[in-house]
């Protein structure tokens, strides 16, 4: 370190040894201190020279508040709720089956708010919630007691048969028709057959929700089976591991991509509700027989190329949404005025 009076070398001390001016501690000198001495000695300089102001600036986080932000609230909270899980699973001593469904939970709400930033819905927490909780409770419960009445139950019985026609006939019309339809139910109750409006991204972000919670509430029932193939020799703990992780994270996100499609056509019959029929039931082909199609193939390459089809298709739909609405809005119009002049054409008729 060199004097800043009269440049001679300065190797200790405050004072320099020639003039006796004081010695300053700037950072060039600190730097031109590099070419000897002990490094880590100069490291610690530096570091003092930094400043612990500069390391944590605590008065600048105050200032920015990056808690208040939404996004880092929900990274947060994705972060940290394993931990929060697995120390309530530990203190509360939950069962096997509502592990399972508090994980399939977490892995759906990622899912989620992928999802909400994507669609930008508008609409508030007790709707999510009622739609959820009416698809966990009333949609499986109605899948199940339908699975045993005679016709569904042939349906269902064909999923096992050698003949691959055999297997499409049972998954898309047992399958696929059954569970979309339990999925779709609160959402076309309350646009529909209650004629309550929303915007088409709500309405969606809706079904997925429903196809969500149908998603989880599965995956924690087949948790089960899976914990007992483990035991009893069924399963090794690849396939154990392979099945769990697939369940949990990919299948909640197929239920949930199916049932938003099956909602963007109930969006778009109330909206045109002169079509909604028609659109209801082309709801239900296009996703059952994506969710049948899926099922059939689900053990090959194929079930994945299904699998990324019924995304594209989604997210497709999602983005042409507000044209086929315009459309189909002069399409029923169209429908309209040919009614009234039919009608009008009838009541000037001669008796």
């Amino acid at each position: 370190m060199s004097c800043n009076q009269c440049g001679q070398p300065v190797n200790s001390g405050r004072f320099c040894p020639s003039c006796g001016a004081p010695v300053s501690s700037s950072p060039q000198g600190i730097f031109e201190a590099r070419a000897g001495g002990n490094q880590i000695e100069h490291a610690f300089q530096e570091l003092k020279l930094i400043g612990l102001k500069n390391l944590l600036p605590f008065e600048d986080w105050l200032k920015d508040k990056p808690w208040n932000l939404t996004w880092v609230r929900w990274f947060v909270a994705i972060a940290l709720f394993p931990l929060c899980l697995a120390f309530w699973a530990s203190s509360a001593q939950l069962d096997f089956r509502s592990i399972a469904f508090l994980f399939g939970a977490y892995f759906a709400l990622m899912w989620a708010v992928v999802l909400y930033f994507m669609l930008r819905p508008k609409l508030a927490f007790a709707r999510i919630a009622q739609v959820g909780l009416f698809t966990v409770v009333c949609g499986i419960s109605l899948v199940l007691l339908l699975q045993q009445a005679p016709f569904f139950s042939s349906l269902y019985s064909a999923t096992a048969s050698a003949s691959i026609f055999g297997k499409l006939i049972g998954f898309v019309f047992g399958v696929g028709i059954l569970e979309e339809t339990a999925k779709a139910l609160p959402i076309w109750w309350i646009y529909i057959h209650r004629h309550k409006e929303d915007s088409l991204n709500t309405i969606v972000f809706l079904g997925c929700i429903s196809g969500f919670a149908f998603g989880v509430a599965e995956a924690a029932n087949y948790s089960l089976s899976y914990a007992l193939g483990l035991g009893f020799g069924r399963l090794g703990f690849g396939d154990y591991l392979l099945l769990q992780l697939t369940r949990f994270i990919t299948l909640p996100l197929l239920h949930a991509i199916w049932s938003g499609i099956f909602a963007y056509f109930i969006a778009l019959g109330c909206v045109n509700r002169r079509l909604a029929k028609g659109l209801v039931l082309a709801g239900i082909l296009v996703t059952a027989t994506l969710h049948g199609l899926y099922d059939a193939f689900s053990d090959s390459v194929l079930g994945v190329a299904i699998a990324v089809v019924s995304i594209l298709i989604f997210v497709a739909y999602y983005r042409s949404g507000e044209t086929l609405q315009s459309k189909l809005g002069v399409l029923a119009a169209a429908t309209r005025d040919s009614s009234s002049a039919v009608a009008g054409e009838a009541t000037h008729s001669p008796a």
